[in-house]
């Protein structure tokens, strides 16, 4: 069985105050405990520093099994710098361009550590750039440059590694909604919440269903976007019958002919072996005095009492091999 590995990571408490945010820790708590549901071993912290935060993901990194499922949630504040992508720990704030990699996350660099270990898919999920609810909703601009000097707001596009699915709670150089209706999660969350449960679908095609809903719910002021480089089909859950029919560990075990065509792959039953007229040619010639053919389920005139014809080249190629009488 395929191993299903994620670690959420949700950061509310960002000095100073107006940094702060209110639905990171609901997020990871609520996107962990739903994936635990789908069978994955979740790991989720909260409000972390930049050392404990960096030791958790490496240890995570580390345990990586090999042809995994893994997914990777953040919700907190992020920011970029020369075309990369960072994540602030509870202590990043005051993050600039001198000391940008010694403070926050790198987000790539993170990417090529697991794609390292050779897991079977790599799913990000990135709910950061949050603005501050209590005072700018949809643009934080001037509080962002003041805090984090030199950097740029929201996540740049990114060179991904192969089988990896990276999606972004908003568009690039954009900012995501902090809150949504239910109070407790952020916009993003809370439709990713109610469509990550649904069995027997593409993830790539559940972020989509997210994606459309927040951009409806937001008037589309939030698009999500994600970055795909996985060309196989990946459900983070399934029901019983569609595990035998996609999942990607049996089809690996099986072709696709057999898996297809299971029954002409089955050895043919043991009481059908024989011809089913056998039975009742000999009893029917028996009673008429007839000699029985043991070896053809119905008889034919032998042709040794009889003149036959040379085949001629102009008869029919089907005719060739045709006694004549």
């Amino acid at each position: 069985m395929l191993a299903k590995q994620a670690l959420t990571i949700g950061i509310n408490a960002y000095v100073p105050a107006n940094m702060a945010l209110e639905p990171c820790i609901h997020d990871a708590k609520d996107v962990s405990n739903a994936l635990v549901s789908l069978g994955f071993q979740a790991y989720c912290v909260t409000d972390v520093s930049f050392k404990s935060m960096n030791s958790v993901i490496y240890q995570f990194v580390d345990a990586i099994q090999p042809d995994s499922i893994v997914v990777f949630y953040f919700s907190g504040h992020g920011v970029q710098y020369d075309g990369r992508n960072y994540l602030i720990p509870k202590n990043g704030l005051g993050t600039w361009t001198g000391n940008v990699t010694s403070r926050t996350i790198d987000v790539q660099k993170l990417m090529y550590s697991m794609h390292a270990n050779k897991p079977r898919v790599i799913i990000c999920i990135l709910d950061c750039c949050r603005t501050n609810p209590s005072t700018e909703r949809w643009n934080a601009n001037s509080i962002y440059r003041t805090i984090f000097g030199g950097t740029k707001l929201g996540f740049a596009p990114m060179q991904i590694p192969p089988s990896t699915i990276i999606a972004y709670a908003c568009a690039a150089d954009a900012m995501a909604s902090p809150m949504s209706r239910n109070g407790r999660n952020s916009l993003y969350t809370y439709h990713l919440l109610r469509h990550i449960k649904i069995p027997n679908i593409d993830i790539k095609t559940l972020l989509k269903f997210v994606g459309i809903d927040v951009q409806n719910e937001s008037d589309y002021n939030q698009i999500p976007c994600q970055y795909n480089s996985c060309n196989e089909t990946i459900c983070l859950g399934m029901n019983a019958p569609y595990k035998r029919l996609i999942s990607p560990y049996l089809m690996q075990k099986r072709s696709i002919i057999q898996s297809r065509h299971r029954r002409k792959s089955k050895p043919f039953p043991i009481q059908y072996s024989t011809s089913p007229l056998k039975h009742f040619n000999k009893q029917l010639y028996s009673q008429h005095g007839m000699p029985i053919n043991h070896h053809h389920s119905l008889p034919r005139y032998h042709p040794s009492s009889y003149k036959t014809r040379v085949p001629s080249q102009y008869d029919p190629r089907f005719l060739q091999n045709v006694w004549y009488h």
